[in-house]
């Protein structure tokens, strides 16, 4: 009974999947929201795939905060700011967006 009620409420398609997942994002605390922001758009807008050392790297260098590194960032706290839109590949370590089409 749980299960047929848990698919009743899935997303029907790919673009109602990301609007839920931004909707939790902005549910988030104004901290967590802009880190999502800034992780999302590193992961789409680099020229290869980062890992997560260096997306933590690139992060400081666009706060301009060279000397103190808030954003020590884990695979665990990238994948639940960004509420599933994106994930760390185990091997590498690279962070990514979860469907490419994305």
């Amino acid at each position: 009974m749980q299960i047929l009620s848990a698919v009743e409420i899935l997303p029907e398609t790919v673009e109602d999947s990301y609007n839920n997942a931004m909707e939790r994002i902005k549910c988030q605390s104004q901290h967590d929201i802009k880190l999502a922001f800034h992780i999302i758009s590193w992961v789409t807008q680099a020229y290869r795939p980062l890992s997560v050392s260096e997306l933590a790297y690139a992060l400081e260098m666009s706060e301009d905060n060279y000397s103190n590194m808030k954003y020590c960032l884990s695979q665990d706290q990238i994948i639940s700011s960004c509420q599933g839109l994106v994930g760390v590949n185990q091997k590498s370590t690279e962070v990514a967006l979860v469907r490419e089409y994305l």
